[in-house]
């Protein structure tokens, strides 16, 4: 019976994962290649199509303002309240497109 349920969850993973592999990283969609260094556990995605040593990451996860699509200033007018910036800097502005 443990053999049976072994290759049950065996085959259920492996179907899982390679679904996850042949998908291409969404790039502009909030996911972007990255060091892996860079990219914190939280974030990392099983998404294909980075050139080594970066890895498809969750950008929306990461907080950071630059890849929130802002830059960081010492005053704002519309703030980017979910992005974090390093002192002395106080808040995240929108890049207009």
């Amino acid at each position: 019976m443990h053999l049976i349920l072994f290759l049950l969850a065996a085959f259920f993973a492996t179907n899982a994962l390679a679904g996850c592999m042949r998908k291409r990283c969404p790039f502009g969609s909030g996911y972007g290649c990255i060091p892996i260094r860079q990219c914190p556990a939280k974030c990392l995605t099983c998404y294909t199509g980075c050139k080594f040593p970066s890895v498809c990451c969750n950008l929306r996860k990461l907080n950071a303002c630059s890849f929130a699509g802002g830059f960081c200033n010492r005053t704002c007018k519309l703030e980017n309240r979910h992005a974090w910036c390093p002192r002395p800097f106080k808040c995240c502005v929108y890049v207009a497109h």
